[in-house]
């Protein structure tokens, strides 16, 4: 079984954000929905996009995802509330558990701030209408920020706006991908970089202090995140092409999001065929890979290595605690 698969459902997105190209892609092809059953049974799946509801038969994709996947995680940008509210049912009524569906709505700073970045207005409130008719939905809503040079000091203010509403909270630095959110996206100065990891060491503590075992993991997470920022490096290597896949709307599969090495196309492809070529990356490339640090690609090596991230987590803790 492999761990994670981040799934683009479309390339077609309702906003315009300023850190990310997918919505300037002109190519909307995608796979007819009956390749994605050679996909391999995985503990997850992260859809994704675009806006991945905008995918018209994107019920009939999860009906088909219910059967691979123990966990399905949907990433939206929460802009159209009514559209998402509709698809969660119909996913619901055609057999999906709710309990297995998660929700993480892109809020990246207060109601300015997020409208200037995401590009269209009233995109911040959209989307925490969004939260909170989802809540009437699922349980397991969240809010995901994502951090750049332009929002990094409203990170606690979101974090906070997370727990008013009771809600998960996830984070993300802005990444350059070419095949994905456009290249040169994730450049950033010296002294921007410590400005941002003194903002990620902020929430870390907030993190370790927490009651919430969960909350005591994404300290580590954001931990690689200052990290990144300020080291280009990873905590732990990465497993993309061994346990972690990315697949575009096309059905082209690469070990992530980032790095432009197609493994093979469900279309044309036996899934043997692809993991068969994502060990040889793994082996000549991703073990000592050190382009990204997000959830995708980060999840599932602290599963694999839950030792070694305990053992921080038990030594930042108790050195939170003693303060």
């Amino acid at each position: 079984m492999i761990n994670n698969v981040t799934l683009a459902s479309t390339y077609l997105c309702n906003l315009r954000c300023k850190y990310c190209d997918i919505w300037k892609k002109k190519d909307h092809e995608m796979i007819d929905i009956s390749h994605y059953t050679k996909i391999p049974h995985m503990k997850s799946v992260n859809i994704t996009g675009g806006e991945p509801f905008l995918r018209k038969n994107i019920v009939g994709l999860i009906k088909i995802l219910n059967k691979k996947a123990d966990r399905i995680v949907f990433s939206s940008n929460g802009f159209a509330t009514e559209l998402i509210k509709q698809r969660l049912k119909e996913i619901i009524n055609a057999g999906t558990n709710k309990n297995k569906i998660g929700i993480r709505i892109s809020i990246d700073g207060p109601k300015k701030i997020h409208d200037n970045l995401r590009g269209v207005p009233n995109a911040f409130d959209n989307a925490i209408n969004t939260v909170k008719e989802v809540k009437k939905i699922i349980k397991d809503v969240g809010i995901a920020f994502t951090m750049s040079k332009d929002n990094y000091p409203y990170l606690l203010d979101i974090y906070h706006l997370s727990k008013k509403l009771g809600v998960e909270f996830t984070t993300a630095v802005v990444h350059s991908s070419e095949i994905y959110f456009g290249e040169n996206k994730g450049n950033i100065g010296v002294n921007i970089a410590e400005k941002m990891a003194n903002e990620f060491e902020k929430l870390k503590r907030l993190q370790l202090k927490s009651k919430s075992p969960k909350d005591w993991g994404r300290a580590y997470f954001t931990e690689g995140e200052i990290q990144f920022i300020l080291k280009h490096k990873r905590m732990i290597s990465c497993d993309a092409g061994i346990n972690s896949f990315y697949i575009d709307p096309k059905g082209n599969v690469f070990p992530c999001n980032v790095l432009n090495h197609k493994l093979g196309n469900l279309a044309e492809d036996s899934w043997g065929d692809i993991a068969k070529n994502g060990k040889i990356f793994f082996e000549n490339t991703g073990k000592r890979c050190n382009k990204c640090w997000m959830v995708c690609t980060a999840a599932s090596p602290m599963k694999t290595h839950i030792l070694s991230v305990g053992k921080w987590i038990i030594s930042n803790k108790l050195r939170i605690d003693r303060y």
